[in-house]
């Protein structure tokens, strides 16, 4: 009998020809979908089982409930760990071991620059101490016996579905806020406005607070001194900390506003700005007739569709014998800015990508016609425009 040298398929990870159920792991997936799994799992398990009254289930199910919640919990607070941590450019991350007090009393000790981020981290206690007690080292709820050999949960002895299903919605929704804070948190760091107590968010509220500049000289109803210690305490600063906030607002274009202290933006011509986007305008003529049901693209009109096509190339000629890499780069950066919905202080930073591009060989007409064949253009500017405080060249656009 010849044996054969053909591989049996794998049990669980042979892909089926329908994809329907197709699922993405490994270097398809990421963190935060492994963290998403272990909050979700408990809850779906817990309803089935509720549901459909399926009362033999309640005692084996518990455990991977129990397990899932607690696996959910831990991976977000290293989560939380290693990307503050990279964030912040911390050096003393907790061994990686499965001590869920450790890592967040590691986050708490951190005092994280970010107000809303220690308030939803100090919600998170009752749930981190309740797991932390009766399971610290992740063996309870995984094995009937520990590394010692006593039996798991021997205090534990009994527990309810319907209060771990309560409990595990009220954590799941905390750290949800949290994940959704951290990467929002990240964003504000690349904007530079922010003080090593406070976050972009932090001087926003601050800044939405205080009275005008103007006032702050005169003081004279007192608005200021009364709305600096309101702020003050509010966030625990000291005069040289609410000091430093207050030059942070002012530099930032869009904060500044917000206490009407002027921020001129040098790089900036809105006349020239106005004259740009006026000739862009012009290419942006229908070829086609619209209807409710959308562009009929068989009442192409080729004649209007040849005139388009000239009209453009004349426009982009006009543009790049006019227009300088200092000020086309302007205008890109504007409209990048606002179709990303990044804060305006990046403006910098985008400017000097587009001058680089602009200034390589073809690049100043690489990057007028790719300016022109945005039909967004005008949209993202006036977004840009308007976070910067020149709300009065809206009309003109």
């Amino acid at each position: 009998m010849v044996k054969s040298n053909k591989m049996p398929e794998d049990p669980f990870f042979t892909i089926f020809k329908d994809p329907e159920w197709n699922c993405l792991t490994g270097t398809q997936s990421c963190n935060q979908n492994y963290i998403e799994g272990y909050l979700d799992a408990p809850i779906d398990l817990i309803d089935s089982v509720i549901s459909s009254n399926n009362y033999s289930k309640r005692d084996t199910l518990i455990m991977p409930i129990l397990y899932s919640i607690r696996h959910g919990l831990e991976l977000s607070l290293k989560h939380f760990s290693v990307k503050l941590s990279d964030m912040y450019k911390w050096k003393d991350l907790p061994s990686p071991n499965h001590d869920i007090k450790a890592f967040y009393d590691y986050l708490c000790k951190k005092a994280i620059p970010d107000k809303m981020f220690r308030e939803q981290l100090d919600l998170l206690g009752s749930f981190v101490s309740s797991l932390s007690q009766v399971d610290p080292d992740g063996q309870q709820f995984r094995f009937s016996t520990t590394v010692k050999g006593d039996v798991s949960l021997s205090d534990t002895p009994l527990c309810n579905l319907m209060v771990i299903r309560d409990s595990a919605l009220k954590m799941n929704e905390v750290l949800r806020k949290l994940l959704y804070r951290l990467d929002t948190l990240n964003d504000e760091l690349k904007s530079g406005t922010h003080t090593k107590k406070l976050s972009r968010t932090d001087l926003k509220d601050i800044a939405s607070r205080l009275p005008n500049f103007s006032e702050w000289a005169d003081d004279a109803e007192g608005n200021f001194t009364t709305s600096k210690g309101s702020v003050q305490k509010d966030y625990d600063l000291s005069n040289n900390d609410f000091s430093k906030a207050v030059d942070c607002i002012k530099k930032s274009r869009e904060l500044s506003l917000l206490i009407e202290y002027r921020h001129e933006v040098s790089d900036i011509d809105i006349n020239m700005v106005r004259a740009f986007v006026s000739e862009c305008k012009k290419t942006k003529t229908s070829i086609c007739e619209f209807s409710g049901l959308g562009t009929d693209y068989w009442s192409l009109d080729r004649s209007k569709m040849y005139d388009s096509i000239r009209l453009e190339q004349e426009i982009h000629k006009k543009l790049c014998e006019i227009y300088d890499c200092s000020a086309v780069a302007c205008i890109e950066a504007l409209f990048d800015l606002g179709r990303d919905g990044v804060f305006v202080e990046r403006y910098e930073e985008y400017y000097q990508s587009s001058l680089d591009k602009c200034k390589d060989e073809l690049g100043l007409s690489t990057v007028v016609n790719r300016i022109l064949e945005k039909t967004n253009l005008v949209e993202c500017i006036k977004i840009s425009l308007e976070y910067m405080g020149y709300k009065d060249a809206l009309k003109d656009l």
